[in-house]
């Protein structure tokens, strides 16, 4: 009908940069201006109203540029893990938060910063944990914090202690120096020494603290809780429980035990419920001098190591601790020896009437009172006396009386006094 109509044109995010007509391209800015067109189609740019645009999602930063036809486009600014913090330009540096604004440059190269949307930095590896800083001319860096075996359990700061778990997070402080406790990357803590086991604790201000277990002869087989007993080898592992008091079994370090007297040798067992058990083995007059299992027998001094037996039974030969022997009785002298199978073998040496009194071997002789003392020969069949048992004589015939006396190589002789 005629009647006047006021048009607002609609606002967009960006705007284009060009008007397009006719095979014809002419530069337009329309945020305050817009195409026109005449009857052959060429494009004009006529200021008093704005133009054509995108409206562009605001999920996220953006900023505007144009396409080559000058058609507006909508820019997500890259996302970085750490920002730089300033821009240069001229020979001349500025501060600049870029996680929140961007560097800007005029005709002369000198940077201002310009709030609006993100701008440069750069991405960390997160194969770890990483924070970030600036060098000196505001390029954002990546740092990997150390990595330390126990870690701090809290914070403390302007006379304030609070608890932080610094393996997960770290301690920050304000200006007055009072601290809280952040997320996002480990924190400080301390490194321990790896020539022996150990577990962390801490300090009651927090500072971690390396504790080396001690060491037992022998260690508990088992963890004991709530009427629950689990199997556990102590002297690699060690017992924890839960809230309810219910035992498990850890790696990582070794757990209680028990000392033996080192006045004897000694070997561990275990108690039914777990507990170590130091075990003296018995002494005998005679050991075995081997170990016999599925068939086969192995040379073994038992005064001084034990046999053992795989799964299979076959034996083998192990130190640490003297195995089995028989006792002898004392009431006589007696020596020992073995059987074709290692057993051990009393024997008791036979009585005289009268005694040897030297040993003679190598063209060699020495005085040795075999009533009481024996002969022994070295490798090269050199004699010498040794206590313990008595050795070689002579029986007398006892129709008549005899006394004892000796050659001069020492062989026992009996004598017959003369009767008058």
């Amino acid at each position: 009908n005629g009647t006047a109509l006021c048009n607002v044109p609609p606002k967009f995010d960006c705007y284009n940069s060009g008007c397009y007509g006719n095979n014809t391209f002419i530069d337009c800015d329309q945020s305050i201006s817009h195409c026109s067109f005449n009857e052959t189609g060429y494009p004009s740019c006529e200021p008093g109203y704005r133009g054509n645009g995108t409206n562009c999602s605001h999920s996220d930063q953006f900023y505007c540029s144009n396409m080559d036809n000058g058609t507006a486009l909508c820019n997500v600014p890259p996302k970085f893990d750490c920002y730089n913090s300033g821009c240069y330009g001229n020979n001349t540096f500025i501060d600049c938060d870029q996680s929140i604004s961007h560097c800007s440059f005029n005709e002369t190269g000198y940077p201002s910063c310009e709030p609006g949307y993100r701008g440069n930095g750069t991405n960390c590896s997160h194969s770890d944990q990483f924070y970030c800083s600036n060098f000196e001319n505001g390029t954002a860096l990546c740092n990997v914090p150390p990595q330390y075996d126990c870690y701090d359990s809290g914070c403390y700061g302007n006379g304030t202690s609070i608890t932080c778990d610094q393996s997960t997070s770290h301690c920050s402080f304000n200006e007055t120096g009072y601290p809280s406790c952040e997320p996002g990357y480990r924190g400080n803590g301390t490194n321990c020494s790896h020539s022996d086991q150990f577990y962390c604790s801490n300090f009651e201000n927090g500072t971690a603290l390396c504790n080396v277990p001690p060491q037992y002869d022998c260690y508990d087989s088992g963890c004991y809780g709530n009427g629950t007993s689990i199997t556990c080898d102590q002297s690699t592992s060690h017992c924890s429980f839960n809230e309810t008091g219910y035992p498990s079994c850890e790696p990582g370090y070794r757990g209680n035990g028990t000392n033996c007297s080192h006045s004897d040798q000694f070997y561990c067992s275990n108690m039914d419920n777990g507990t170590a058990l130091c075990n003296v083995p018995p002494q005998y007059d005679c050991y075995d001098s081997g170990c016999y299992g599925n068939g086969t027998f192995v040379t073994c001094d038992q005064s001084t190591s034990h046999c053992s037996f795989n799964e299979t039974g076959y034996p083998s030969c192990e130190p640490g601790y003297r195995g089995n022997g028989t006792n002898c009785s004392h009431s006589d002298q007696f020596y020992c020896s073995n059987m074709d199978n290692g057993t051990a073998l009393c024997n008791v040496p036979p009585q005289y009437d009268c005694y040897d009194s030297g040993c003679y071997g190598n063209g060699t002789f020495v005085t040795c009172d075999q009533s009481t003392s024996h002969c022994s020969f070295n490798e090269t069949g050199y004699p010498s006396c040794e206590p313990g048992y008595r050795g070689n004589g002579t029986n007398c015939s006892h129709s008549d009386q005899f006394y004892c006396s000796n050659f001069e190589n020492g062989t026992a002789l009996c004598n017959v006094p003369p009767q008058y």
